[in-house]
């Protein structure tokens, strides 16, 4: 795959609406253009960021289908920049709401978990526990620790070597009952080890960080917060 095919697909890609063959070259690709790379990365934490400020208010759906419809079809060599300014004046528009931050706000290495739980298309490693554990040793430079007990109904699918903000990090990938779980881990910085669990939302997603053994987990899945904290070891449940 070429920059000029990875530029052209970079909306299917975030989408999530690329065949499994096409997503594999796109993921070759970025995994060897760091130009690229850094494109995908940036554009998925502006997607983030909107997420984050937008909160729980939403844009009358005859505003978005009309922002959308005039995107699409005055798309021209500049659009992505469109698409951002567009973006941006819907936040900032003197529409009656008020973007103030919320009290739960995601820490930035948290901002990135969350980022890594949308990309992340599969394991770079399957298997039980020893296999992603011996695969994993080595490769990171902190002690690997699977960060979720066995339990009813949540299945280790894998795990991928990834980073948060610039250091290095896993993150794993579960079934829970159906859904999607991850739990991105890295090894903190000073104050990033929190002393206790921590709790928020994104656009849908529950996120629970908390200290495990001189790590970081934050885990992050589309189910309740009552179901999410009930997965975390009893001992760091908020």
């Amino acid at each position: 795959m070429t920059c000029e095919e990875a530029i052209r697909y970079e909306d299917l890609y975030l989408d999530g609406e690329m065949a499994p063959e096409e997503r594999l070259r796109m993921e070759a690709h970025l995994a060897a253009c760091p130009s690229c790379r850094i494109q995908v990365t940036e554009w998925i934490r502006f997607r983030t960021l909107v997420r984050q400020r937008l909160g729980e208010v939403r844009a009358p759906s005859s505003l978005r289908e009309s922002v959308v419809h005039r995107l699409r079809t005055h798309r021209a060599p500049g659009w992505r920049g469109t698409l951002a300014l567009a973006a941006s004046l819907v936040l900032v528009l003197p529409l009656g709401w008020v973007l103030w931050p919320r009290p739960d706000d995601l820490k930035p290495l948290e901002d990135h978990a969350v980022a890594a739980h949308l990309a992340v298309s599969g394991p770079e490693v399957q298997g039980d526990r020893a296999t992603v554990v011996s695969f994993l040793q080595g490769r990171v430079p902190f002690p690997v620790r699977i960060p979720l007990p066995d339990q009813p109904g949540v299945r280790l699918l894998g795990a991928r070597i990834a980073r948060v903000g610039t250091r290095p990090a896993v993150v794993y990938l579960y079934d829970a009952s159906g859904h999607p779980l991850s739990v991105t881990q890295y090894a903190p910085d000073g104050e990033d080890l929190p002393r206790s669990a921590r709790i928020g939302q994104r656009d849908g997603l529950t996120v629970v960080t908390y200290p495990a053994e001189g790590l970081v987990q934050t885990v992050v899945g589309d189910l309740p917060e009552s179901t999410v904290t009930g997965i975390v070891p009893a001992s760091w449940r908020p």
